[in-house]
């Protein structure tokens, strides 16, 4: 399959889910799709294996969350790759409480099917909008920074350390090294004030 059909595939896909299309998503889907949702304080969280798990995903999401897309997602894709960045809102029912939500999908595409989705979402937004308000708070764990992310900034850091070790060694050997011709001047200045002062 080409990118322009994986993407397509997604697209459609999206599609199926803003029409709560079930029929129309589990043909989209491979048996045995895994779809990985973060967090464990709202109601969609865990993770949904194959068509039943699927199903049952849907279910739970029309009972229990509204959600929209007030701006068209962006699609970046690399191989077998889809990732969707975009932006939503929506509302717990049980809660009443609403929620914005800066959402990337991760989702990879095989023989026209999506076999895995990962979602990176904002996990403390959805748990407060799913907070009942007679249960008392508990502080939140801050969500992990993926390995990825850690190696890219380290790669960074070490890239602008080696960087500045280059400029402060030429910044050294510029400031060793003496133009003859300066130094032929500053020569004959001490040689007519104090002829023993002259350099070797």
């Amino acid at each position: 399959m080409s990118i322009e059909n994986n993407v397509q595939i997604v697209k459609d896909f999206l599609a199926a889910l803003s029409r709560r299309d079930k029929q129309g998503l589990l043909a989209l889907s491979d048996k045995d799709i895994e779809w990985i949702i973060p967090g464990e304080d709202w109601p969609l969280a865990g993770t949904h294996r194959g068509h039943e798990g699927l199903e049952n995903l849907l279910q739970k999401a029309n009972e229990t969350v509204e959600t929209s897309f007030p701006e068209p997602p962006e699609f970046i894709a690399q191989g077998d790759r889809v990732v969707i960045a975009g932006f939503a809102t929506g509302r717990i029912k049980a809660t009443n409480r609403t929620f914005e939500d800066h959402f990337v999908f991760a989702i990879t595409v095989r023989n026209a099917k999506l076999t895995n989705i990962r979602e990176y979402i904002d996990t403390l937004a959805l748990a407060r909008a799913s907070e009942i308000a007679a249960r008392p708070r508990r502080p939140y764990p801050s969500r992990p920074i993926a390995r990825e992310t850690i190696r890219k900034v380290n790669e960074y850091v070490e890239q602008r350390q080696r960087l500045l070790n280059r400029k402060q060694r030429a910044a050294r050997v510029q400031a060793s090294e003496v133009d003859p011709i300066q130094q032929a001047h500053r020569d004959l200045h001490l040689a007519v004030e104090d002829p023993t002062e002259i350099s070797a």
